[in-house]
């Protein structure tokens, strides 16, 4: 994409941002609140005056374009071991984390990538479609963008990178739904190659980590994480074990239309179960399936 068109979006987006802060008065503050001096981390110390007032029950914002705003509520809450406030400021924190990593034109770039793909499914599909709504809906969001990513920025970078900690944290004192999250993000993190080399002790302990949050689940009947747990399984007779348990779980393919594809679905799967099999022996295979056995026991 040339850079002019870059900037003649941005452009756009701006004049965008300015009829939205001038049609709807209620949004026009869009500057960050003031955060506390200290970092995240310090406020959170135990000996340090909580800036946001008594730590009490977290209510969750549905506001995800104010992530500063979420951080700002959900600190005391974390705090004082709400999960859910837990939850809510990794996810705010992961939201300005990816902002921050890229720039105003990668955002816009972004979104017209989108729309693009949004206006060539169509055709592809034989949909009725308004290619100028659908820029204009597309050069919205990238306004939105814009301001969160102008939001994050007030927020010191080392906070940010925090916010897996804090999922962590959530998922070690019982939350379900951290549990899996937690599993998806480390899947999601040990694709960056460079991560992975650069941190190779922590990708390790992450990995450990998330794998027992996820055994927990299975554990308690889930079932349905057995296809992270193979990729993330410390051993290969374990990563055998649970890509068993995933060639059981697979979605009724009877509802695909395409029969072929629906075969070639299962067919693909059985061809990865047969790969990690083929590199265990005869006895590893056999332990592998009583321990499938034991696991599958537990789904419900």
């Amino acid at each position: 994409m040339s850079s002019l068109k870059v900037g003649i979006m941005l452009a756009v987006v701006a004049l965008t941002g300015v009829w939205l802060l001038t049609k709807y008065p209620e949004t026009r503050e869009v500057a960050a609140p003031a955060l506390p001096s200290v970092s995240i981390a310090t406020a959170l110390e135990p000996h340090a005056r909580d800036a946001h007032g008594t730590p009490g029950l977290y209510v969750a914002d549905s506001d995800p374009t104010r992530p500063d705003l979420t951080i700002e509520s959900a600190l005391g809450a974390a705090r004082a071991g709400d999960t859910a406030a837990m939850r809510a400021l990794s996810q705010a924190l992961k939201l300005c984390a990816s902002l921050q990593a890229t720039n105003d034109e990668a955002v816009v770039a972004k979104e017209l990538r989108l729309a693009e793909f949004y206006k060539q499914f169509a055709r592809d599909t034989g949909a009725k479609y308004d290619s100028n709504a659908v820029d204009a809906e597309f050069e919205l969001k990238a306004a939105q963008q814009l301001q969160v990513k102008k939001l994050c920025d007030s927020i010191p970078e080392k906070d940010v990178s925090d916010w897996l900690h804090w999922l962590e944290k959530a998922a070690a004192a019982g939350d379900a739904s951290a549990k899996l999250e937690y599993g998806s993000a480390v899947l999601a993190r040990t694709a960056d190659v460079n991560w992975i080399y650069a941190n190779l002790q922590e990708t390790a302990r992450q990995k450990q980590r998330a794998f027992h949050f996820l055994k927990e689940l299975a554990d308690s009947g889930d079932c349905t994480v057995s296809t992270q747990m193979e990729i993330l399984a410390p051993t290969p007779t374990m990563a055998y074990a649970y890509s068993l348990v995933s060639l059981e779980q697979i979605p009724d393919q009877s509802s695909v239309a395409n029969a072929q594809i629906a075969a070639e679905n299962v067919a693909f799967m059985q061809r990865q179960v047969d790969m990690k099999a083929a590199k265990l022996s005869a006895t590893e295979r056999e332990s592998a399936r009583a321990f499938y056995h034991s696991v599958l026991g537990k789904c419900r």
